[in-house]
C-alpha cells in the first residue's frame, strides 16, 4: 500500500523539452474548476529536435516541482498538430493535454535582415557590442 502525500500547491505547469532539454515553461495557472487553463503561445528556436515532451508538473508552496505526468510528440514528418496528447504517468492514463503545435519559417536573408539590428546592439559580456 502506498501513502500519498497531498501538499498544498500554487498551481500547475507545463515545461516543454526538446529532446531532454528544457525550452519552455508556462506560468503557474491554478486549477479553476479542476483543470488548469494554460492558454500560452510561443515560438521556440528548432534545431532538428526529434521530439517534444510536454511534463506537467505541481507547483509546491515551499518552492518545488511535483511532476504528475508527461506526454510526447514525435516531430519529424510532422506538419501542424492540434488536439489531445494523452498524459501518462508510470504508464498508466492520467488525462488529456490540448498542444496545437506547427512551423514558422523565415527565409535565410530575410532573417538575416531582421536579427542583424537587434545583434549590433545586444552588448556582450563585456560591454562591446555583438557584430
Amino acid at each position: 500500500r502506498r501513502r500519498v502525500s497531498l501538499r498544498p500547491t500554487q498551481g500547475y505547469a507545463v515545461a516543454v523539452r526538446l529532446d531532454g532539454r528544457e525550452a519552455f515553461r508556462t506560468a503557474v495557472a491554478p486549477a479553476a474548476g479542476g483543470a488548469p487553463d494554460f492558454q500560452e503561445t510561443r515560438i521556440l528556436p528548432y534545431s532538428g529536435e526529434s521530439l517534444a515532451e510536454f511534463v506537467v508538473f505541481s507547483k509546491i508552496c515551499c518552492g518545488s516541482d511535483q511532476f504528475l505526468c508527461s506526454a510526447t510528440l514525435a516531430l519529424p514528418d510532422l506538419d501542424a498538430f492540434h488536439g489531445p496528447l494523452e498524459l501518462r504517468a508510470l504508464d498508466r492514463p492520467m488525462g488529456q493535454l490540448h498542444v496545437q503545435a506547427g512551423w514558422q519559417y523565415v527565409a535565410a536573408e530575410t532573417g538575416r535582415a531582421l536579427l542583424h539590428p537587434i545583434q549590433e546592439r545586444t552588448p556582450t559580456k563585456r560591454g562591446d557590442s555583438a557584430v
